[in-house]
């Protein structure tokens, strides 16, 4: 917007909305737009983009969440940073990752469908070790693709 950056402000890479509405103890949905986080409420993060800078990371991680499950949108940028997410939060945090349906973000999708698909990329990797192909959410009847569990280095 050709504006001057506020002397001593946060950059986007520096921001994770909706940190504060964390549960100790509880998994933290990482999604990529603030209003995705907004509509998606307590429990879900935004990164501001697909991108997560190494700070964003780190915020997450010391939010006091048991892990933190990456579902971004159901497009090219969802799906290329995605893993990318994940692989800087499994450094510092339990972490897994999936995709919104094609065309879907957790925005579109809404609390209760993001947070299915994000519960069922949590419990069906853990539990069977499927890969994403073979992995269908009960009610959206849609498979959740690019899932993967990343352990805890």
């Amino acid at each position: 917007w050709g504006l001057p950056p506020v002397p001593q402000a946060a950059s986007a890479s520096e921001v994770v909305l909706g940190l504060h509405l964390v549960r100790r103890g509880e998994p933290v949905v990482v999604v990529e737009g603030p209003v995705d986080a907004a509509v998606c409420g307590p429990g879900f993060v935004a990164t501001l983009g697909a991108h997560m800078s190494p700070q964003q990371a780190a915020l997450i991680a010391n939010s006091g969440a048991s892990e933190a499950i990456v579902l971004y949108d159901g497009d090219k940028g969802g799906e290329d940073g995605a893993p990318k997410a994940a692989e800087l939060l499994a450094g510092l945090i339990p972490c897994r990752y999936g995709v919104c349906p094609p065309g879907e973000d957790p925005g579109s999708l809404g609390r209760d469908r993001s947070l299915e698909c994000a519960l069922a990329i949590a419990s069906e990797i853990e539990i069977s070790g499927l890969r994403s192909a073979e992995i269908r959410s009960p009610k959206l009847g849609m498979p959740i693709p690019f899932v993967r569990n990343l352990e805890k280095r």
